[in-house]
């Protein structure tokens, strides 16, 4: 388990790279237990058999449960993922919703070669499960008429935006056949697991695909399990420098050797790819040959968890299982089991999708004709009247001391005299920009704290959410009439806006900050009526959002990713989440049913609203006016056209609390 913790470093400087000047648009990943975010959960299981990564203390470090990964948080792809400003790859057996942003095919034990070839090895044959190379790849042909149509051009464009990961290949190969073969004779069927990786990826490329990464092995002499099982009386068998098993080190020497040469053939056979070579091997070594230097202080050989001995490792009692430990990581394990009510407050700045009150004081209170907000049948579900909490700001005799909500309707993140000085008509006539907010929130602090360190430290106890903002900035352009070519420069700025917020919220001691982006502007029954001739009207497939406007919505949430992984280098001390508004809100409209949703009906068309048709939406007959009706809101994903139902608020926000719709999930472990 320390290897893998280890090896992270290996691909974040390619991840890095690749983001620059290069935008990828999904991931595609094949390989073994390395890069395995939870098929093998669904593959285990199905032959009855146990799957430690299925429980904790697997995933105890950033999920707070196990979610399949074999490690105690992260895997190398994930890192990549959010580096380049996409979600979490999600697993192709375990994953019911869209894989437009890519799938992961990889499996616990896979091979390279056919699992036919170790089937018959004594002791791990029955573990040789047929889910090597070549299943993987019909795993992705069969995902295709989901991706593009039959046309050649149409799945080539899209691979060419995609990235793919080849692996790591080999590993398994080996670590069965040595249950029944020398070193020396697993050498002879290396060249066999090397034409098996290269002839994949010859086949990705001639798909489509323009950047293909493929991983060497990592050295299999330094691995706890290797060490363990196969230990040498003679000395001179281990590196004095690492203390690692000379024989399995060469082994990958000799792997990755023909691998990187391999690489190079198909490089030059398909000189308009990008065929990436990257090396597990070298980053290990460098690791426990100086483990310090990378903040590993001692014990580098040992399992963090496992059954004891020198590697703290036990075939009879693995990680996981009875008589197993897990090292000491106060930090990242105790920290966990309490953090659900270790907030003491919730300070929260948005739009209406967060505003639990102000816009509606600032319209002169509930009884304002001006404000449907304020009348049935909002609120009908669960209050029967609206009834805030974390308290508006702008509320009178309230207490706040758990929190303040500076959210308001309209709200949006450039200045409001950005929109007046331009003419821009569609503008809330308050100026509740997020700017203003934070000077509210300025004003109330002598409310919570008396001096600067005691604010400080009030503040490092809160949660902060800094809210969907960009939405009312965008459409206040787009309802004015400007084309979407007209409205895309400006999201560097209104991205720009949100993280300066979001900065001077850590600067006043704020220690968790949870930054949402923007739910897709295209699948808002609204908009879809009011803006289809507008922006082509050009609909999804899979979802009948418009396409153009999602591109928006995509683009300005891949930015904000991307400004919040430099501002967490900035505060590494800081907790920086990424709220995923989009893939929910994507997901219930790609499988409406598997969350309890009226299939098209209960996505794209509101559940108040007068206009009747296939969006229920008519400026004429707004929810709130006379005669209109509110249906059955549990049914529905959108409340009045633009807003959400409770229903819909509640899977998003279970999402963000423990995943997979944060980054990491708001109850998981920090950094």
């Amino acid at each position: 388990m320390n290897s893998l913790l280890c090896v992270l470093w290996v691909l974040l400087a390619f991840a890095v790279e690749t983001a620059v000047g290069r935008r990828y648009e999904a991931i595609f990943s094949l390989g073994d237990s390395h890069t395995d975010t939870g098929n093998g959960n669904v593959v285990f299981a199905e032959h009855s058999l146990d799957n430690p990564a299925a429980a904790l203390p697997y995933g105890m470090t950033f999920f707070g449960h196990s979610t399949g990964r074999n490690s105690n948080g992260r895997l190398i792809i994930d890192f990549i993922a959010e580096d380049l400003g996409l979600p979490f790859v999600p697993p192709f057996l375990a994953y019911n919703g869209s894989f437009r942003q890519g799938a992961n095919f990889a499996v616990a034990a896979a091979f390279a070669r056919n699992a036919s070839f170790y089937s018959q090895i004594p002791n791990v044959g029955q573990f040789a499960l047929n889910t090597s190379l070549s299943v993987q790849m019909q795993w992705f042909d069969s995902i295709k008429p989901s991706l593009c149509n039959s046309a050649q051009a149409e799945c080539m464009g899209f691979f060419h935006k995609s990235l793919f990961l080849m692996g790591e290949f080999g590993v398994n190969d080996y670590s069965f056949a040595v249950f029944g073969m020398n070193i020396s004779e697993i050498r002879l069927f290396v060249p066999d697991v090397i034409k098996a990786i290269s002839l994949a990826a010859e086949g990705i490329i001639r798909q489509g695909a323009k950047t293909v990464v493929v991983p060497g092995i990592p050295p299999m002499g330094c691995d706890p399990p290797n060490l363990a099982m196969f230990p040498s009386d003679d000395p001179d068998d281990y590196d004095a420098r690492t203390g690692c098993l000379k024989d399995f080190n060469d082994l990958s020497v000799y792997h990755n050797s023909l691998l990187q040469e391999a690489v190079k053939n198909v490089q030059k056979k398909y000189p308009n790819a990008r065929v990436i070579y990257a090396d597990f091997f070298t980053t290990v070594m460098d690791i426990i040959e100086s483990p310090d230097k990378f903040g590993f202080i001692r014990d580098v050989l040992r399992c963090c968890c496992g059954g004891g001995g020198k590697y703290n490792f036990n075939i009879s009692a693995g990680c996981g299982m009875p008589g197993s430990t897990v090292c000491e990581d106060p930090s990242a394990y105790l920290f966990c089991q309490s953090i659900e009510s270790n907030y003491s407050s919730i300070f929260s700045f948005g739009d209406s999708y967060t505003d639990t009150g102000n816009l509606a004081i600032l319209y002169g209170g509930p009884a304002s004709a001006d404000f449907l907000v304020s009348k049935p049948p909002y609120g009908m579900t669960f209050f029967g009247a609206r009834s805030p909490s974390p308290p508006a700001s702008l509320a009178t005799n309230q207490s706040f001391n758990q929190g303040v909500n500076f959210a308001t309707g309209g709200a949006t993140a450039l200045d409001r005299t950005f929109f007046v000085d331009r003419g821009f008509k569609a503008i809330s006539p308050f100026n509740v920009s997020i700017s203003f907010q934070l000077g509210w929130f300025d004003a109330m602090k002598p409310w919570f704290c008396s001096s600067l360190q005691e604010c400080q430290e009030f503040f490092a106890k809160a949660l902060f959410f800094v809210g969907e903002l960009g939405w009312n900035d965008y459409a206040v352009m787009l309802l004015a009439g400007t084309s979407i070519d007209a409205v895309r420069p400006r999201v560097p700025e209104i991205v720009g806006r949100i993280c300066a917020a979001t900065e001077e919220l850590i600067k006043e001691g704020g220690e968790t900050v949870v930054v949402s982006g923007i739910a897709p502007l295209g699948c808002a029954p609204a908009n879809i009526a009011l803006m289809a001739n507008q922006t082509g009207g050009e609909v999804e497939p899979e979802t009948g959002c418009l396409k153009n406007l999602n591109l928006l919505s995509k683009d300005h949430n891949l930015q904000l990713r991307r400004a919040l992984v430099r501002l967490r280098a900035t505060y590494p001390g800081v907790r920086v989440i990424y709220a995923d508004f989009y893939a929910p809100i994507r997901d219930f409209s790609v499988s409406p049913a598997r969350y309890g949703f009226n299939g098209t009906d209960g996505v794209l068309s509101a559940s108040c609203g007068g206009g009747g048709g296939k969006n229920n939406f008519d400026l004429a007959a707004l929810c709130g006016m006379p005669g209109v009706s509110a249906g059955d809101p549990s049914a529905h994903v959108s409340w009045d056209g633009v807003h959400l139902t409770e229903a819909a608020n509640h899977f998003i926000a279970d999402g963000w609390l423990r995943g997979p719709y944060a980054h990491p999930p708001i109850l998981s472990t920090p950094y």
